[in-house]
């Protein structure tokens, strides 16, 4: 998990924990600082640990998806120590990237359908990898073709 969405999710367990012991402490007819420092005194002899383990930037999960024609990573967190995620620890399917070309999705907007990016050569294709357009990376333009079947 990301170090911000770890410090994010911490950080709203801490209000929501905080939150629960104040009306645990307004039921008990306790002080809510005392129950507080109580369960904070429980919680250092707890076995339950959480470790935050810092790694370098992973691209997520190496298996790949097939969408349509097009082959992509899964890219979903990894199980710890591999490259793969639960779902493809013991299948995935096999693609040959020997000639495949190197397409980037574009984003998703609600008028359009599914697109992909070829950088190299600026084409826009589809997900029948039809080329459907041109992206002008300078002018950040995107140039769609019309297509008259």
């Amino acid at each position: 998990m990301p170090r911000d969405a770890f410090e994010q999710f911490q950080a709203a367990l801490r209000r929501e924990s905080k939150k629960l012991i104040a009306d645990c402490a307004e039921l008990l007819h306790v002080s809510p600082q005392e129950l507080q420092k109580e369960v904070q005194e429980k919680l250092k002899n707890s076995p339950v640990q959480i470790a935050l383990l810092e790694t370098e930037e992973h691209p997520g999960c190496l298996a790949f998806i097939k969408e349509s024609t097009f082959a992509h990573r899964c890219r979903n967190s990894c199980v710890t120590n591999t490259t793969f995620c639960h779902k493809h620890q013991t299948s995935r399917i096999s693609v040959n990237t020997h000639n495949a070309r190197s397409l980037t999705r574009l984003a998703q907007k609600d008028d359009l359908p599914p697109l992909w990016l070829d950088r190299s050569t600026g084409i826009v294709y589809n997900v029948k990898q039809q080329a459907v357009g041109s992206f002008d990376a300078s002018l950040g333009y995107l140039k769609m073709y019309v297509i008259q079947e």
